[in-house]
Order: structure tokens, then C-alpha cells, then sequence
């Protein structure tokens, strides 16, 4: 009999970014029946009408000041019980580090279940920062049966919070490799862009600081001062850093060299990636909440697409970059750095191919979810 998990988490599609695409993924996993417990966002109900998994919702509020984290932990805690009670599971699994593993850590036994956490990194450092998360955040982990960290920096970041050796594993976020393929044909993206003709850097994701698109905006006026004739492609629907990027654009005057991408569907990513020459997102660890990338799937899905990428040198992307081979990795702070890169890559078309072939092999090693089926399997 196929066994049948719940996964409990606050960060599901249609909520956009590497965590749900994570998630997404893991409840593909044809060994195991995977029902979802997530919270009730905008678009939630059309996804989940269209959506051939079952989803459970609970409800959620996005503002209110620090007691919205309260009363959300409360919903969703009820909805889980509620969710036991009339099914019964094998395991749940934990889709965040924080906060539902504490919960878990007092209702589990109540049930007989045990539980796997999901480890991504970002929501670890932003609740140690704090006593009363930090306690929840600890028991949490500390008390799950298997923790699955998304990069070898996140497996260290557990060890050093005391998380036992024997209870970590590591897999990688898989892409879409149906999806994310080279030699697409990427003609019409140049077209729709005004891009022919043109050495195109291309940036995907959303526009949080600690992905250094803003820094890549203001090297690019000495970048086409080096002679390069280049465009930078931002495909991003918003965030954090996007009004001090717009700005950027204007205040340099390059408006006709940035094209801000906000309205491009999943399905016709493959073919911006094909349609570009370089990708850039030079992270690193941002703001008082220490915001880092934990793996950074994108680089993933370009190198899968056959194009060099440029990184940081922060949190988990070096499981996913390797400097020289698939790319270059950067300090994210350092405007020079980015720049010489950018500029190396940019003068050089046979070390863009070199890399580009390199960064197609690696994107060829599928994610291996049986591990973690024969991990709890061996546990029982």
C-alpha cells in the first residue's frame, strides 16, 4: 500500500517562489500519497480547483502586526488537528522549519505520528533572531524524526543548532526538467523585447534585496561603457527591492537598456533563459534579518537552459554553482566584482559555451526522493 503523508506548511502555490516550487516537487513523488495543508492566500481556490492533488486550506492573515503570527499559528494548528482526526496519516511532513514543526513536536504523539521537517534555510537565521522563536524553532527540530536540508549550508547551519547528525539529509531542490531544457527556440522573446543583436543578461526571481538585482543595475552603465552592446532582461513581478531598482533605471538613464518582465507564465520561462547569453543574481546576506539564499533554484533552471550564471558566494548556492565550472560565484557587495564578471563573461562566447555545457550535465542529476521514503521506511 502506498503510504499516505500530509504535508503542513505556510508557503504553497500559487504562492510563487523556490520554497512552493520545492514543495511542488516533493508532492510529485509517485512512491507516496501526498495531501496538503497550506494557508488560504489570493488565487489559492482557482489553483486548487485546477489542481489534480488535494489541498486542504486554512485560513490566514497577511496583516495585523506581530499577533497575526499568533493567531495564524492558531488556525492553522486547529486545521491540522481537525485534518488528523478525520484521516489517518502516516507521517506529516513540515514544509517550513518554523513554526508548524514545534506544533508537531506536541501533537505527533498525541496521534502516534511522527514527522520529517523541510529546511530551507532563510526561515531558520529570521527565527533564531528572536528568544520565544528560537525556543520554537529548536523543539521543533529537535524532535522531528528525519530534517531535510535543501543545500549542504543549511545541513551545517542544523548541526551547529544541535540538530543530531544521523537525522539530517540533504536533496536538492529539483527543477523542471521536461521544462527547463536547451536549445529552445528563445527568437521570440528577443523579438517581443527588442532584443535582437544584443548580448543579453537575464535575472529571474522576486525582487527581495538579497538577491543583488540592484547592484547588477548599477554596474551596467560600465559594462556598456567596455564596449559590450547588452541588455538586461529582469523577469520579476515585484518585490522589496523594486521601487530602488525602477529608480536606479531612471536615475543612470538606462531605461532603453532594462526591461522589467512582470507578466511572464511559467511555461514560457525556457525560452527567456534560451533567449539570453548570461545569468546574474549575485546574492548575499541581507538586512537585520539576515535574509539568504538557502539553495537558489534558478541557477538550476538556467544552467539546465545551457547558459553561464553569476552568484554569490553566500548561503546554499555553492551546491549549485561551482566557480569556473557551470560559472562564476562573487561577493553580491562588491559592485567591481560583478562587473568583471559580467565583463569576462560578456567578452568571451567560448568559456559562455564551455560553461553553459558544463551547467547542462549537472542539471541532469534528478532529485531522489526515494531517499527520503527509505529513510523513514528503515526509522520504522
Amino acid at each position: 500500500m502506498i503510504p499516505k503523508h500530509l504535508l503542513f506548511t505556510g508557503n504553497f502555490a500559487p504562492i510563487v517562489g523556490g520554497v512552493s516550487t520545492y514543495l511542488l516537487h516533493r508532492c510529485a513523488d509517485p512512491t507516496v500519497r501526498v495531501d496538503v495543508l497550506a494557508p488560504r492566500v489570493p488565487g489559492s481556490e482557482e489553483y486548487d480547483r485546477k489542481s489534480l492533488m488535494t489541498i486542504y486550506r486554512y485560513s490566514h492573515k497577511d496583516t495585523g502586526g506581530f499577533q497575526r503570527h499568533f493567531v495564524n499559528l492558531m488556525w492553522s494548528s486547529s486545521a491540522l488537528v481537525r485534518r488528523l482526526i478525520a484521516v489517518r496519516y502516516d507521517r506529516v511532513e513540515c514544509g517550513l522549519a518554523f513554526p508548524h514543526p514545534f506544533v508537531l513536536s506536541f501533537v505527533g504523539p498525541l496521534f502516534n505520528l511522527k514527522y520529517t521537517v523541510f529546511c530551507h534555510g532563510y526561515e531558520i537565521l529570521h527565527a533564531m533572531r528572536f528568544l520565544i522563536p528560537r525556543f520554537m524553532l529548536l523543539r521543533g527540530l529537535r524532535n522531528a524524526e528525519l530534517v531535510v536540508a535543501n543545500s549542504t549550508w543549511t545541513r551545517k547551519t542544523l548541526l551547529r543548532l544541535g540538530v543530531r547528525t544521523d537525522r539530517i539529509i540533504v536533496i536538492h531542490p529539483p527543477h523542471n526538467r521536461k521544462l527547463f531544457r536547451p536549445f529552445l527556440d528563445g527568437k521570440c522573446v528577443r523579438e517581443k523585447h527588442g532584443l535582437e543583436n544584443k548580448m543579453v543578461i537575464i535575472s529571474v526571481g522576486r525582487c527581495d534585496y538579497r538577491k543583488g538585482f540592484q547592484n547588477v543595475v548599477k554596474v551596467l552603465p560600465e559594462i556598456l561603457e567596455r564596449g559590450i552592446d547588452c541588455k538586461y532582461l529582469l523577469v520579476s513581478r515585484g518585490g522589496e527591492a523594486m521601487d530602488e531598482i525602477l529608480r536606479l533605471i531612471e536615475t543612470l538613464k538606462i531605461e532603453n537598456r532594462v526591461i522589467v518582465a512582470d507578466d511572464v507564465e511559467d511555461e514560457e520561462l525556457p525560452y527567456y533563459y534560451n533567449a539570453a547569453d548570461i545569468f546574474v543574481m549575485p546574492n548575499f546576506r541581507a538586512g537585520k534579518e539576515d535574509s539568504v539564499e538557502g539553495f537558489g533554484i534558478v541557477y538550476r533552471e538556467a544552467g539546465a537552459c545551457g547558459i553561464p550564471v553569476i552568484s554569490g558566494i553566500d548561503g546554499g548556492v555553492g551546491d549549485v554553482v561551482v566557480d569556473g565550472e557551470n560559472g562564476r560565484r562573487v561577493d553580491g557587495t562588491d559592485l567591481e566584482a560583478i562587473k568583471e564578471a559580467l565583463i569576462e563573461l560578456g567578452t568571451n562566447s567560448e568559456l559562455r559555451r564551455k560553461m553553459g555545457a558544463r551547467g547542462i550535465a549537472m542539471a541532469r542529476c534528478p532529485a531522489d526522493w526515494s531517499v527520503l521514503l527509505n529513510r523513514t521506511n528503515d526509522n520504522h
